[in-house]
């Protein structure tokens, strides 16, 4: 499975080192600037979301993890689940909040 372009391309290597087991789909998702971005779907059927950025630095998203960790006090933020470098690329590796139930419910 190779998706993406240019240095941002998933490949069953990269996927094979996230800590969820099999990945059964990736689809690229829009709206970053500078990262690209991925929806993953384990074997589990739970949902998942990798970023992934030209830079070598495994400290890359270490900001945007603590900013997370200081929400989670307060609200549900994603879990980070990994975050370091693989082939000149920083990843940075969530669960997916499915909040539409909850909007729903509220109505």
């Amino acid at each position: 499975m190779r998706i993406g372009k240019g240095t941002h391309i998933l490949d069953k290597a990269l996927l094979a080192t996230l800590p969820i087991g099999p990945i059964i789909s990736a689809q690229p998702v829009g709206g970053g600037d500078v990262n690209s971005a991925y929806k993953l779907v384990g074997q589990n059927g739970k949902k998942y979301f990798l970023l992934l950025h030209p830079s070598d630095t495994k400290d890359f998203y270490r900001q945007e993890i603590v900013g997370l960790k200081l929400l989670a006090k307060t609200a549900m933020v994603p879990s980070v689940l990994a975050n370091g470098t693989w082939e000149s690329n920083a990843i940075y590796f969530l669960t997916i909040l499915i909040l539409s139930h909850l909007v729903t419910n509220m109505l």
